[in-house]
């Protein structure tokens, strides 16, 4: 009984959030949608306004079918919470409140595979967003209606410029914000960039095709997560943190991101190979020239070796691990409470710390 819990929670695990911006406007998925929603029609208690009805069908059932294709195995977490869709610049489709209904019905229909989620309000357990994936019969209707991978985008219009700051209890949420004449210029210029991905086909052709597990903990008992190539996450946004236009503004989105090194160099595009360009210490040659001082003119030496240490290549990446976390940690407790979570994480590339020390 334990073990099947165990397998089930490793399922779940298997999850992604509801993308609330899948959008086709082709007459296939618009069949489709008219289909499920006649369907509907037919259910008890069904009520509502046929436009807004058809707008959440469609978005469900899209990232549905676009997430099976990344895996057919991943559920598609969402939330039930009247409070959890909130309107604004940030849901551009103005997906509601509905979507549970939507997905109540759909589950009706066989249509979706349904596991609820729960609230931890008792401090031990933990919370659980709802999931759901697509079944036999949703998958056949895509067939039925010839509806291709191709068919399905992010809506033209989903904001890519994202303001973000943290609550009281330091969770990040996304902050509402007036445009100016630089927000208005970033998301033209963002724009035009995301429209160039759209017609541009970014892969890697000995690409795994069940993907490439990532790394996890030694005594994890976790079923490791693969990395997997989807052409529909290509969108790239850019976000600003504090609530402030100042901090932050790295550009976030695309899947070559969190592909590792050794993978990075094998990608194509449009048929061609790429060279990726190399900005070596980047983090601490602009630490330098905030004081003023040209790196490679003035110092001219690799920013990772240090003078007394050892000239290895290993040392080097524990050194490297040190300076970043440095950087971008707030005291020195939290910079060496990242560096041990690391080296006792990536075993494979700092074992050998541990066992000097024990030496």
């Amino acid at each position: 009984m334990i073990d099947e819990l165990i397998v089930k929670a490793e399922e779940l695990n298997n999850s992604e959030l509801l993308d609330v911006h899948r959008w086709s406007s082709y007459p296939e998925v618009n069949n489709a949608v008219d289909h499920i929603y006649e369907e509907m029609t037919q259910l008890d208690n069904f009520k509502g306004r046929p436009t807004a009805r058809k707008r959440h069908i469609k978005v469900v059932i899209l990232d549905l079918y676009v997430k099976w294709l990344t895996d057919p195995e991943m559920y598609v977490a969402y939330q039930r919470g009247s409070d959890a869709y909130q309107q604004g610049r940030y849901n551009k489709l103005h997906i509601s409140k509905t979507t549970p209904l939507i997905v109540d019905d759909l589950v009706s229909l066989g249509y979706l595979e349904h596991v609820m989620g729960h609230y931890g309000r008792d401090g031990i357990h933990t919370s659980h967003y709802s999931r759901m994936r697509t079944t036999d019969r949703l998958r056949g209707l895509f067939e039925e209606q010839s509806i291709t991978e191709d068919m399905i985008e992010k809506a033209p219009n989903t904001e890519c410029i994202i303001l973000r700051d943290l609550d009281e209890n330091g969770n990040k949420f996304d902050v509402e914000y007036e445009d100016d004449n630089q927000t208005i210029q970033w998301r033209q210029d963002l724009y035009a960039y995301n429209n160039l991905l759209r017609v541009t086909h970014i892969g890697i052709p000995t690409f795994p095709e069940g993907g490439l597990p990532t790394k996890q903990r030694k005594k994890s008992k976790r079923k490791p997560r693969r990395i997997r190539i989807n052409k529909h996450n290509k969108f790239v946004r850019r976000v600003f943190n504090n609530g402030s236009w100042d901090d932050g503004g790295r550009f976030y989105g695309g899947w070559w991101q969190g592909m590792p090194s050794e993978w990075r160099g094998r990608i194509y595009i449009n048929g061609h190979t790429t060279v990726e360009i190399d900005y070596s210490g980047l983090h601490i040659v602009l630490l330098y020239q905030l004081e003023g001082i040209d790196y490679w003119n003035d110092v001219g030496e690799d920013p990772y070796q240090l003078d007394g240490w050892e000239q290895s290549e290993s040392m080097r990446d524990f050194l490297k691990l040190v300076l970043l976390s440095s950087i971008n940690s707030p005291t020195i407790e939290s910079t060496i409470k990242a560096v041990r979570m690391e080296v006792n994480f990536n075993k494979e590339d700092y074992g050998w710390i541990q066992e000097e020390s024990i030496s």
